[in-house]
């Protein structure tokens, strides 16, 4: 099981891929009932920063980060989960935090969460629901007046989209408030909620773009704080308000979004370019217990269909409400089934190197905002053992992490629905450990998790599929 150290905690990351076809794998023609490029759809570019290895050597501190992230992520989901519910989640672990577990909270009419101020080690005189700047504040303001401008163009972080495989961000431009105003967003299906820095975060919100719901005449106070707080006594909180959001073209009035008053380490400018988090999972997993942005779009009927996808890649990366964009897939979409209703959780057939089976069926949940493709400690250990030349990596990089050989890196295939995916290599290699190894970073990392949680490493080989009304996720391949 990996040990959590909580300084290492950041924030989330992103996206998918996928197919079309039933859960028991017969193929789903392309009718006018399907899903598909329809007026009304709306598409999004996204960026990528790539971060988990440089010149094709791994950054350990990121690499060992970026798995501390997901299971902190997975941590929070599941304590909104039981909150929201009532009853813990099936999959959820609380062995794996035994000493730096998270805790999130929604504060009452009048509450306050406990905020940092300007001065981290007086919070005495900050109030987190002040919309005024604070005094010091370098966070700018600018009106956004090119939004509907930029909306469709591709967003890049702070790093250019290069070649890297191995990236951790995938981000592209809304708007909020009336009038509107532009953020960069990271979307996340592993999460639910939206959140962007407030006028009164100083404390690492530096460099991002700041949201003033007092500027936006949409907005409405839900007199209800947010915090999320860490083992590290750093956290994410603020007040709850709700405001227009507009992704591609499409516009949700009263959306609930976070307003930070404070931003964890994790979030500040250098380690996490985008302004926030747009989460795209399920009501029970909110840490508001409000619908997340695509269901309102649902809901109000601004959506062609209740379907969003992605396509992530290189170059050409997109997200696209409404339906799918039949330009960027190819052959039948092949469908599995939800089978519960938080996480976009299926069921993984199994998973094989070389073409040989050492993972049989286990649930998955499908996370964009994931770089790895993290599986239970026994399953993955399995998975490596059949691989020649693989090695435990636990003393040189951190517990769960494997190597493989450079020079034979293994043919991965993962499968959902009766169908059978190929992982390729050079997203399977995360990277050599050290400059001239002959060992490389393998994309299956091994974790206290009961399910595997499916990636980047897998959804960049393939178009993904979230659709919400008939509660599946679809794979197909790529154009």
């Amino acid at each position: 099981m990996l040990t959590i150290n909580a300084a290492t905690f950041t924030t989330l990351s992103l996206f998918a891929a996928t197919t079309i076809q039933t859960a028991g794998g017969n193929p789903v023609e392309r009718d006018d009932n399907q899903t598909q490029n329809l007026n009304g759809t709306t598409i999004m570019l996204l960026s990528k920063q790539s971060t988990l290895a440089s010149d094709g050597v791994i950054d350990t501190p990121n690499v060992i980060q970026a798995l501390a992230v997901t299971l902190w992520k997975y941590a929070q989901g599941f304590e909104a989960y039981e909150r929201n519910t009532g009853q813990a989640h099936p999959l959820s672990e609380t062995s794996l935090f035994p000493s730096t577990t998270p805790t999130s909270t929604v504060t009452p009419d009048g509450d306050d969460p406990q905020p940092v101020d300007d001065d981290p080690t007086d919070n005495s005189n900050f109030n987190p629901y002040d919309t005024s700047p604070p005094p010091s504040s370098s966070s700018s303001n600018n009106d956004g007046s090119n939004s509907s401008r930029r909306r469709k163009r591709a967003i890049t972080g702070s790093d250019p989209l290069n070649d890297d495989q191995n990236g951790r961000l995938w981000q592209g431009v809304i708007t909020v408030g009336i009038p509107p105003k532009s953020f960069s967003v990271d979307f996340d299906t592993g999460s639910s909620d939206l959140f962007l820095p407030g006028p009164r975060c100083s404390v690492n919100c530096q460099g991002h773009q700041i949201y003033n719901p007092s500027l936006s005449t949409s907005s409405v106070d839900r007199r209800k704080g947010f915090s999320l707080s860490y083992g590290d006594g750093s956290m994410v909180s603020g007040r709850q308000f709700t405001d227009t959001v507009t992704v591609a073209g499409l516009t949700a009035t009263k959306q609930a979004l976070g307003v930070a008053a404070t931003y964890s380490s994790g979030f500040a400018r250098g380690r996490f370019p985008p302004d926030g988090i747009l989460g795209m999972g399920y009501q029970t997993i909110s840490q508001y217990n409000t619908p997340p942005f695509f269901q309102t779009l649902v809901s109000q009927k601004k959506s062609t269909q209740p379907v969003f996808a992605f396509k992530l890649a290189t170059s050409g990366s997109e997200l696209f409400l409404g339906g799918v964009n039949m330009d960027l897939y190819t052959g039948p979409i092949t469908y599995t089934t939800v089978t519960h209703q938080a996480y976009w959780q299926v069921t993984m057939n199994s998973v094989t190197a070389n073409g040989k089976s050492s993972v049989g069926s286990i649930q998955a949940v499908i996370d964009t905002g994931t770089t790895y493709i993290i599986g239970d400690s026994l399953n993955v250990q399995k998975f490596y053992a059949s691989i020649p030349g693989s090695k435990d990596a636990s003393s040189i990089i951190g517990e769960g992490f494997y190597t493989v050989p450079c020079d034979s890196i293994p043919v991965v295939r993962m499968s959902f629905g009766g169908r059978s995916f190929v992982v390729s290599k050079d997203l399977f290699n995360i990277g050599q450990v050290d400059d001239g190894s002959e060992d490389c970073l393998g994309g299956i990392v091994g974790s206290g998790l009961s399910f595997w949680v499916v990636g980047d490493v897998f959804l960049q080989n393939v178009y993904t599929v979230f659709d919400v009304g008939r509660n599946r996720v679809g794979f197909a391949s790529l154009a």
